[in-house]
């Protein structure tokens, strides 16, 4: 079984996303932060389902959001590095990103 680990970056993508989801609507945030927990199931799952967009980094869009969780495998481990919105250039976007 691959073990997920959670860059620092994700969660801070997590807990934006979810608020601005909150602010929009009742349960929104709920709703996003479940699509995020099955994206991150389905990742553990099958982490080659997804095709790379760089080398070593892959993206599982997220269902009903325009949401993308990125993430890489290194060995048994599947390391999520954030979360990125569909409007955000992914290479700008992934430049940024802390290193770890």
């Amino acid at each position: 079984m691959k073990r997920a680990v959670f860059l620092q970056g994700f969660e801070v993508d997590l807990d934006a996303e979810i608020a601005w989801y909150q602010e929009r609507g009742q349960g929104l945030g709920v709703a996003f932060a479940g699509a995020v927990e099955a994206g991150i199931e389905s990742v553990i799952g099958w982490p080659e389902a997804t095709a790379e967009v760089r080398e070593g980094v892959r993206r599982k869009w997220l269902a009903r959001f325009q949401h993308a969780l990125v993430y890489r495998q290194e060995g048994d481990e599947i390391i999520f590095i954030g979360i990125q919105h569909g409007a955000q250039d992914f290479q700008s976007w992934l430049e940024k990103r802390p290193k770890a």
